[in-house]
């Protein structure tokens, strides 16, 4: 699988460029922060951050929404 990852500061619209490109492209899209944060916008540990890009990378072959159940 391809990856692009689009970065940069804060308020310059690569929310808006990433979904637009997703949608050209037919491809999933992930936000890290979604990932990285649990429901109270706690960092998680490493060993937590890997399992859940794991489940994220399970959700596309599944072809569910990215980040459901995290």
């Amino acid at each position: 699988m391809h990856r692009i990852a689009i970065t940069g500061c804060g308020n310059r619209a690569k929310s808006a460029l990433d979904r637009q490109l997703a949608q050209l492209l037919d491809a999933p899209l992930t936000h890290l922060d979604a990932i990285y944060h649990d429901k109270h916008w706690t960092g998680r540990d490493a060993n937590a951050l890997l399992d859940a890009l794991r489940m994220d990378v399970t959700a596309f072959a599944e072809h569910r929404e990215p980040g459901d159940g995290l």
